[in-house]
């Protein structure tokens, strides 16, 4: 991978990065200085470098590179490699030392379904992650009850997505924001529409608090439609002990197991429906080995997985001791 970086007295800010892999990986530090910054656009299809930003590639042409979507191509000492930015990534994993997020650093990142990051906050500048349409997953390397920069970032993304601690699952839902006129000079009235917003507030500091999200869960069966209950309900049964390793009294709390517990197996159809539409088993696999479905919700989803013709996963399901 080459890299496009300046250098500053808090560390590196880096303004591009070229490789051959839709996966990026941020490195931590270059020649043992760390990579504390992504500039503006630096993700982005728009590409906006200083002249105190060193480098050592040149753009070569255009073309389309294995996954079918157009990108720059770059030539350095005979070797190809390609922006990795816009429509060509889908995965990028941030360093621990990094503390601060360009404006506009990831956008028109169209392809980009998930972003990694550990513990700590980042400063995220405006408008970060705006036309990143698909971004549905974001990964934090540390326990739910320390302080990360999820609080920020979910402040720009009105979008469903999902939080994936080293503890704990999280699935936040989408919500929508409407200005309606209620007056003749120009005077309008924000309304909100979905428990996503009321689920974004549950922090305290840069501190998610799952005991306030396990009462939004309460407020959300009235409002919220199945699919998306069943999604909040197996995230947080996925992982109930989360909050022990660190003393936190947000561990699940048994009132609250047995109503998304309830849920999710009285709505066990809409569930196996959601997990065929994505091609995902990860949560119901740690629901099987943790005891909680039964054979019979078993048969409920080969039956289903069946009628979509899903192979790979009903091996996978029949697989499960």
């Amino acid at each position: 991978m080459r890299i496009w970086y300046e250098e500053t007295p808090d560390g590196l800010v880096i303004g591009r990065l070229y490789g051959d892999s839709p996966e990026v990986v941020v490195p931590e530090e270059i020649d043992g200085k760390p990579v504390t910054s992504l500039g503006a656009y630096a993700f982005s299809e728009k590409e906006v470098l200083t002249d105190g930003m060193s480098h050592d590639v040149q753009q070569h042409s255009s073309t389309d590179m294995s996954t079918g979507v157009e990108c720059s191509v770059y030539t350095q000492d005979e070797e190809t490699v390609c922006a990795l930015a816009g429509d060509f990534i889908t995965r990028v994993s941030l360093p621990d030392s990094l503390k601060r997020i360009g404006e506009l650093c990831f956008y028109q990142c169209r392809n980009l379904r998930e972003i990694s990051f550990g513990a700590g906050a980042i400063e995220i500048g405006s408008d970060a992650f705006m036309n990143c349409r698909n971004l549905s997953t974001l990964r934090i390397r540390t326990r739910a009850d320390k302080p990360t920069a999820l609080r920020s970032i979910l402040n720009q993304r009105t979008q469903a997505t999902d939080v994936w601690f080293s503890d704990a699952v999280v699935h936040f839902p989408e919500y929508q924001e409407k200005y309606d006129l209620i007056g003749p000079a120009h005077i309008f009235e924000l309304n909100i529409e979905g428990e996503g917003f009321r689920a974004r507030k549950c922090f305290d500091g840069d501190r998610f608090s799952l005991a306030m999200y396990d009462e939004v869960f309460r407020h959300a069966m009235e409002k919220e439609d199945e699919r998306t209950l069943c999604r909040m309900a197996a995230f947080r049964l996925s992982r109930p002990d989360a909050g022990a390793a660190g003393g936190q009294q947000a561990q699940l709390k048994e009132e609250d197991r047995e109503r998304y517990q309830s849920y999710l197996l009285e709505h066990i159809d809409v569930f196996c429906d959601d997990l065929i539409r994505r091609r995902d088993l990860s949560v119901w696999e740690d629901l099987w080995h943790q005891g909680l479905l039964t054979s019979e919700h078993k048969a409920i989803c080969l039956k289903k997985m069946t009628e979509a013709r899903w192979i790979e996963g009903t091996r996978q399901v029949l697989g499960m001791a």
